[in-house]
């Protein structure tokens, strides 16, 4: 089961990177939820859902989440992956009427979940995870 969800997370990580023009890459952090330890994370949109027409303001609650997947990393442990759901902050500011500081300088996405695996190549240990990210950086080919 644990080599099923590896093949997933890599098949997601390569077909984003594959199919794509323009590549956006975020740099952020997660927190495992078995040890509570941080890691680095540096991650690739593979999915984004979009506003439905005739929704109205209930977009607010579909538009902007993302499918995420790429390189968790610290100091000691570069053979990492993760698979992160999450949610762009200021895509609620579109349709109700709050205020989101600094939602158009930083492209700032919360993890509530996700997925951690360590250890890709010897004794793969998947694990929870939450995090976020705030840099952005736009590839184009």
């Amino acid at each position: 089961m644990k080599r099923v969800a590896l093949f997933v997370v890599a098949l997601m990580l390569v077909g984003s990177l594959a199919w794509a023009e323009e590549i956006d890459l975020k740099q952020g952090f997660l927190m495992t939820w078995e040890d509570q330890s941080f890691k680095n994370i540096t991650v690739v949109k593979v999915a984004e859902t979009t506003p439905v027409e005739g929704w109205g303001k209930w977009n607010a609650l579909w538009a902007g989440w993302t499918l995420e997947s790429g390189w968790a990393y610290d100091a000691s442990d570069l053979t990492s992956v993760a698979l992160m759901i999450g949610r762009k902050l200021g895509t609620v500011q579109d349709y109700l009427p709050i205020k989101v500081p600094l939602a158009d300088k930083l492209d700032i996405t919360v993890y509530p979940i996700g997925m951690y695996a360590t250890s890709i190549f010897d004794h793969l240990q998947v694990q929870g995870a939450s995090g976020g990210s705030l840099v952005k950086i736009g590839l184009k080919f």
